[in-house]
């Protein structure tokens, strides 16, 4: 039986926080893709708060990631289908993880304090896990939207499901592995996930960015533990 990749998550070797520097708000369409390209990156400093959307390309879909943070531990994740419907949402505050998706009630878990849902800041640790043969630097920097950030790779497992499996309880791992753009501030531009085969199963790429002041604030449903 066939096993299609799901976009379920990693095993990460690092978590942290990620912020990049101020800059205005880019003319956006209601789908928050960006209508040019990302401002370029000025400085090093992080500010402490930014909005990105990435556009996620899967063999079998193509939809958005709305990653909204406001440091050090507040962040909204929304996930939207090709035709711009939200299909799950993610909040988080101190001390608290809410979640929601395909429209049922949200579900509220009470959390030891960490950062910011989604909040990464991968290249921070870079050193280590090279010495450590975690990770592969790559050297020439790339253009991501008008930004450069440069590449490294590290293995990683995604989920999968049998055909007709969907809700079966049969997901297995796949070893993947996934190479991230990371800019001068520590903003993930692209993620790409390969199986060890070499196939493409999700591109995650960066279409809109702001930060500073014009970041919209979050605000976290009440919900039920």
């Amino acid at each position: 039986m066939k096993a299609t990749p799901v976009l379920v998550g990693l095993a990460a070797v690092v978590t942290a926080i990620a912020i990049v520097w101020a800059i205005g708000r880019e003319p956006t369409d209601d789908s928050g893709m960006s209508a040019a390209g990302l401002p370029a990156v000025e400085g090093a400093d992080p500010p402490e708060s930014y909005r990105i959307v990435y556009k996620v390309t899967t063999p079998d879909s193509i939809g958005t990631e709305e990653h909204v943070v406001h440091r050090p531990f507040d962040a909204r994740i929304v996930v939207r289908d090709a035709d711009r419907v939200v299909t799950a949402e993610r909040w988080s505050s101190i001390g608290v993880l809410v979640t929601r998706a395909q429209g049922a009630d949200a579900v509220r878990i009470d959390t030891a304090v960490a950062p910011a849902a989604g909040d990464v800041r991968p290249e921070r640790f870079n050193d280590k896990l090279v010495e450590a043969g975690k990770l592969e630097l790559h050297g020439a920097p790339v253009d991501v939207g008008g930004r450069i950030c440069r590449l490294a790779t590290e293995a990683g497992t995604a989920a999968t499901v049998g055909e007709g499996a969907a809700g079966s309880g049969d997901a297995q791992p796949l070893a993947v592995t996934v190479t991230r753009c990371v800019d001068a501030q520590g903003l993930v531009l692209e993620e790409r996930w390969d199986t060890l085969g070499g196939e493409r199963v999700l591109t995650k790429r960066a279409e809109a960015l702001e930060v500073g002041d014009d970041v919209p604030p979050i605000e976290v449903p009440d919900a039920a533990a």
